[in-house]
């Protein structure tokens, strides 16, 4: 089974498909696919298998059960299904195509869509199509146009309502955040974590990830947005967005992978020291919101002229304490003496909001010298976004 041959336009299926007869003609096995479930003469051609059209991952994921059409189905292809249990038509782009007959004859597809696409039940009743604008095609999903090279276009155009530089001092280097609104359009299913943006602006091409699943604030979508440390949006009143594309591939073209662009890091190559007991913070750096992993790694040093000595570094929320015991690192001297001990902690962390960390070291008297050696080996914290 093929769809027939476009009549005006790339990949336009002919407005004349408006009924089981002409589907028949055109069509062979036409019944094996298709049934009659009205979506005739409105633009959409249904698709009814018998194992239905079901949610599969967190991903946006969807899977055709029980039949194949990768040759039939094409990227770019409108798609629309009635969810059930609670009703409603729901919209969405195919972006990825794939079948695998060893998994009850699936296949698979993947869809950006204007509403939420993680329904765990879906109806049988399903419809594709080619026509620029079939019956029920929602404006908050034609904001979306299909490119090549892994890019999905983005009609709307968003404007820039604030903006941050995170770093730039005490040993961390300078990265950019910022928070694009899209007005009057609730993109909030589409516009999800770990989504890659590509946009124009002042003359140049700018890449960012969003780091957090959007929301929706007066019918209008607001996504957070990290430029990582060489794209920082500016003013959209002085500086207006062009040509918005989003991508869910790893790797679409020209998207910087170097991790170093995306990469926060704190770095303090001198001795940081504290010779009191209990806890003291000796260095701070701050996150913006966001899912991250997070790297730290360091030279701990203890000194005590008799008797045990412990030292301890922990990176927290908290100045002068420790509220995470995932990222402590301790050493112990039972004697008296001097010790050195590299220390290395890793975590990934949900930031909801700007935050700054504090580096806290701990002594465990006033006779004890905790130090983070900075010579050698600095105090390095490397936080670079999950979704990379």
């Amino acid at each position: 089974m093929t769809f027939p041959e476009v009549s005006t336009g790339v990949n336009a299926i002919p407005s004349n498909i408006i009924d089981a007869v002409e589907l028949n003609e055109r069509f062979t096995n036409i019944r094996d696919i298709f049934g009659v479930s009205g979506y005739y003469g409105k633009g959409w051609i249904p698709v009814e298998p018998s194992g239905g059209f079901e949610f599969h991952a967190t991903n946006a994921i969807k899977t055709i059960s029980d039949i194949n059409l990768t040759g039939d189905l094409r990227i770019g292809d409108k798609i629309t299904w009635t969810h059930n249990p609670t009703g409603g038509d729901r919209f969405g782009i195919i972006t990825l195509i794939n079948h695998n007959s060893t998994v009850a004859n699936r296949t698979y597809i993947e869809i950006f869509g204007s509403t939420a696409l993680d329904e765990s039940v879906v109806a049988n009743t399903v419809g594709v199509s080619r026509m620029t604008n079939p019956i029920g095609w929602s404006d908050t999903i034609d904001f979306l146009d299909l490119e090549s090279q892994g890019w999905t276009h983005v009609r709307k155009i968003p404007t820039r309502t604030a903006t941050d530089t995170i770093g730039g001092s005490g040993g961390q280097n300078t990265t950019y955040v910022a928070t694009l609104t899209f007005s009057g359009i609730d993109i909030s299913g589409t516009m999800t974590e770990g989504v890659k943006i590509r946009y124009s602006q002042d003359g140049s091409t700018k890449y960012a990830f969003v780091m957090a699943n959007s929301t929706l604030s007066e019918g209008n979508t607001i996504v957070n947005i990290f430029g990582g440390t060489d794209f920082q949006c500016l003013d959209t009143s002085s500086n207006p967005i062009t040509n918005v594309s989003i991508s869910r591939d790893k790797c679409p073209a020209g998207f910087p992978m170097n991790p170093g662009k995306w990469n926060i890091v704190f770095k303090h190559s001198s001795t940081l020291e504290r010779t009191t007991n209990d806890w003291g913070t000796v260095a701070n750096f701050i996150l913006a919101a966001g899912n991250w992993n997070m790297y730290a790694s360091g030279q701990l040093h203890t000194s005590r002229a008799s008797g045990r000595t412990r030292t301890a570094v922990t990176i927290s929320k908290i100045s002068d304490g420790e509220d995470d015991p995932e990222l402590t690192s301790m050493i112990r001297l039972e004697s008296g003496g001097d010790l050195s001990l590299p220390f290395h902690t890793q975590k990934n962390m949900l930031v909801e909001e700007k935050t700054t960390f504090h580096i806290n070291l701990w002594a465990q008297d006033s006779s004890t010298t905790s130090q983070l050696q900075g010579f050698g080996k600095p105090t390095l914290i490397s936080i670079y976004p999950v979704s990379l």
